[in-house]
């Protein structure tokens, strides 16, 4: 176990070379970081399966990182008061997380202002018990994150908020049922839904609808030829920029789509099997020959 230090329980910083942080039992602080990757760093990779925790600050932070430079893999747990993971200025920075974040008295799980291009897989939990689990997505040129969510975004009123109409150029969603990921301010640039099975898929759900989206299936998908209702809710047709119908390859075969408009802002997805006729096709044999050899 570890504890205090100025500038965190630990404080990496990687300016020429390679360094890597593994943590299978417990990093804590009670004044600072747990982890702290200091501005210049190059080239830094968290593996943590134990505890990173933090009593008055961010749990893990990366603040002015080289691009593509700060790589966080998370299963076990991260926890703290006020930011769970913070990422400041680190474009290109990567999380992969199947364990938990948590912030008991703040806002985000995981923070990402004035930060591109961020990569976010989460088939865990990330939560905040006092506000949303990741906000000002997009704020201040921070823009084209990358959100894939398995798992749960879980916030006390809200999950994620956005700043910008770039701020998340791509959310993949499979979170729904009666949790459907609860998103306010500008849409993602493309939202792909996940569909598992006819009672299991994502749900959007949106509030102070802004900018535009794109609508699409995710090809991991497992479609049936079905009504699946409420996959988006709170975002008016001039809002979908693509259109509201489309064909996808999906896990078990090609299908075509159109999204309903079954109320107001709502949308239910409407699945079928594709009955396109294959395309078939013949050529004439060359230099007038009449017939084809076989050996």
């Amino acid at each position: 176990q570890t504890t205090n230090g100025a500038y965190g329980a630990i404080y990496a910083l990687s300016q020429n070379g390679t360094t890597t942080i593994t943590n299978s039992g417990t990093i804590s602080s009670d004044d600072w970081s747990g982890i702290d990757v200091g501005t210049g760093s190059a080239d830094v990779t968290i593996n943590n399966s134990g505890t990173i925790s933090a009593d008055d600050y961010q749990a893990v932070r990366a603040n002015s990182v080289a691009t593509d430079g700060f790589t966080l893999v998370n299963s076990g747990t991260i926890t703290a008061a006020s930011t769970g993971v913070y990422l400041y200025q680190s474009e290109g920075a990567t999380v992969t997380n199947s364990g938990t974040i948590r912030v008991t008295n703040g806002h985000d799980a995981i923070w990402t202002a004035y930060t591109d291009d961020i990569t976010i897989t989460n088939s865990g939990t990330l939560r905040s018990d006092t506000g949303y689990a990741m906000s000002s997505i997009g704020y201040s040129g921070g823009e084209n994150m990358t959100l894939t969510n398995t798992g749960t975004i879980q916030g006390s009123t809200y999950d994620l908020h956005t700043s910008s109409n770039t701020g998340i150029g791509t959310l993949s969603n499979d979170q729904g049922g009666d949790d459907a990921l609860k998103l306010y301010g500008y849409l993602p640039v493309l939202y792909k839904i996940i569909v598992n099975s006819t009672s299991d898929f994502g749900k959007l759900a949106v509030t102070g609808q802004n900018g535009d989206m794109t609508f699409g299936i995710h090809t991991s998908s497992a479609l049936a030829a079905t009504t699946y209702s409420d996959v988006i809710t709170g975002v008016s047709s001039s809002n979908i920029t693509s259109g509201t119908t489309g064909t996808v390859t999906a896990s078990n075969g090609v299908f075509t789509w159109e999204l309903n408009n079954s109320s107001g802002n709502d949308w239910d997805l409407v699945v079928s099997e594709d009955s396109t006729d294959p395309t078939l096709s013949s050529s004439t044999p060359a230099d007038n020959a009449t017939g084809v050899a076989v050996n």
